[in-house]
């Protein structure tokens, strides 16, 4: 049996596709680039509206171009929706989340029955999940290391859609790290729904993680995934940057630089005081290690972008000047190039660490 998926979503959705993309090849099927296809995975994204829409959009079309295929739908929309999932008709497998490492053996034994598969998930899970050797038609591999959030942010669904938070053991990271650069990866990015939260009460943290994919020898370069911003501390800082393997790059979920909007986002922490925080901690470190590869971090909390700032009032019988010049350097754009300061709201010339 030849298949075909369609992916939405998330490096994370990207891992698992390659991962049973691997376990489908082992059982003895082949894997077909384009449709039409014996069967058909759709590994689904429910982060927003759209893609909801977008998933539902995709499953109607393989179905009315494939009539004979097999169709499985799974990913998070699946999870997070149980009762939605169940009306679409146009899928004949549908298992959710939890249940992921089952999309092979549902496959191998569907009889032209409908099969509804979803579990919830529990406080306490274990990590469970396939594992890669590779990953297709890329350079660099990703590498799922955590999953689930215990966040709860009030827009935010992907705790119900992806349970709470689950660290991968550090031998089975290792074991994949090998296998990858076996293969011949040297850049391995570790992904997860809540990466910053990798090893959240099992005494361990994203920088063991780090260690272990940068000790394999092969790899050359590691990468990480989004960070969560309040749970970056002096400790990770100071291994990152004693890590010669680790690439100096940070992306920071912050959502909005307005404390009230993360207030009401229920974000667990606000940006003015973030940011001061970070301040005084990043510049204390880029001078112990006296090297260039915090700068990254350092240069966007001290000088964030401009879409991150507070517009500037207009001027009371002018119209408001464009913000699209000079936009690094926040709500003030005269000749001197001063910035009004985001948490003093004092004027300042730019200074770069």
């Amino acid at each position: 049996m030849n298949f075909h998926f369609k992916t939405l979503g998330c490096k994370v959705n990207q891992y698992e596709t390659q991962a049973l993309t691997e376990a489908l090849i082992a059982y003895g099927h082949t894997a077909d680039a384009a449709l039409p296809a014996d069967a058909v995975i759709i590994n689904s994204c429910t982060v927003t509206a759209e893609s909801d829409r977008k998933t539902r959009q995709i499953l109607h079309s393989i179905r009315r171009n494939n009539p004979a295929a097999i169709i499985l739908l799974t990913g998070c929309m699946v999870q997070a929706f149980p009762e939605k999932a169940s009306e679409l008709t146009d899928a004949d497998i549908i298992i959710g989340n939890r249940d992921a490492k089952s999309v092979v053996e549902a496959i191998n034994r569907y009889k032209n029955e409908k099969l509804f598969q979803i579990t919830k998930h529990e406080k306490g899970d274990k990590y469970t999940g396939l594992s890669i050797s590779g990953f297709s038609e890329r350079t660099r591999a990703f590498m799922k290391i955590e999953d689930g959030c215990n966040r709860f942010c009030s827009y935010c669904i992907i705790p119900k859609a992806r349970g709470f938070v689950r660290s991968r053991p550090i031998d089975d990271i290792k074991n994949e790290a090998q296998k990858l650069a076996d293969n011949g990866y040297l850049e391995v990015v570790l992904v997860g729904i809540n990466l910053s939260a990798y090893g959240q009460g099992e005494h361990i943290d994203i920088c063991n993680a780090v260690n272990a994919v940068a000790g394999i020898n092969g790899i050359k370069r590691v990468r990480l995934g989004s960070l969560e911003p309040d749970h970056i501390t002096d400790g990770m800082l100071a291994a990152l940057a004693s890590e010669e393997k680790f690439c100096p790059q940070f992306h920071l979920s912050l959502q909005s630089g307005c404390d009230e909007t993360l207030k009401r986002m229920n974000r667990h922490r606000y940006y003015g005081r973030l940011c001061r925080r970070n301040r005084r901690r990043i510049c204390k470190q880029c001078c112990v290690y006296k090297k260039s590869r915090l700068r990254t971090l350092a240069h966007f909390l001290l000088f964030p972008p401009r879409r991150y700032c507070s517009r500037p009032p207009a001027r009371s019988g002018r119209k408001q000047r464009k913000t699209t010049a000079r936009k690094n350097y926040g709500g003030c754009h005269n000749k001197k190039r001063t910035r009004v300061s985001f948490i003093t709201g004092r004027k300042s010339y730019p200074r770069i660490i």
